[in-house]
């Protein structure tokens, strides 16, 4: 791994400090490198892009503790990488459910099905619309710009008149935010999908 540089090292002494825009420079020196390095495990460029954005968005979290990290590029590497299996993993579990309610859907009545498909699509963007509502103004704003109109993070910086790391970063909070209130949440499905199986 290359050795960083005493810019490298100063930039993230100062991202440790609450540096905001310190850590944005950092995210915008590491995400090509970290980027390609994420694409060895996934083909998928939006979970590549996605893991990277919650490693750094977990180092925000805990900023205090980047001081004692000696080694920032292989912090970040191996952080990206164990990201991944998360994601990978996750995804693992979504497909086992998903598989246990084909099951479950095998052999009931057509009409049954489908007013429980459409209980299933309306609870989930219900709780999807209730994460969303929970967002900072900002994040809203960008996700509803990037997600719902499909805008480029460039056309969004130059409509906000922000800069590109500051999309970047109101986006990934946004992720981040939305998973966490999504997997609060998750249950709620899954248990309708459970008494659903024990009464018919």
């Amino acid at each position: 791994m290359k050795q960083q540089t005493v810019p490298e090292i100063e930039l993230w002494y100062a991202a440790s400090n609450g540096d905001a825009m310190a850590f944005g420079r950092l995210f915008e020196l590491y995400f090509p490198k970290l980027f390609i390095f994420a694409l060895k495990y996934t083909k998928d460029r939006c979970q590549a892009e996605d893991a990277i954005q919650q490693v750094f968005l977990k180092c925000w979290e805990k900023k205090e503790t980047l001081k004692h990290i000696n080694n920032i590029a292989s912090y970040l590497h191996r952080s990206v990488k164990n990201e991944l299996i998360d994601l990978i993993r996750r995804q693992v579990l979504y497909k086992k459910y998903q598989q246990q309610l084909c099951e479950v859907q095998q052999g009931v009545e057509p009409s049954v099905l489908q007013n429980t498909e459409l209980s299933l699509r309306v609870g989930r963007e219900a709780i999807l619309s209730a994460a969303i509502n929970h967002l900072s103004p900002q994040q809203r704003r960008v996700y509803t710009l990037s997600k719902e109109r499909g805008w480029s993070y460039a056309k969004i910086a130059q409509e906000m008149e922000v800069s590109m790391p500051t999309v970047k970063w109101h986006a990934a909070a946004a992720f981040q935010a939305l998973s966490r209130f999504l997997k609060n949440h998750e249950s709620e499905l899954f248990l309708f999908i459970f008494f659903f199986s024990l009464f018919f």
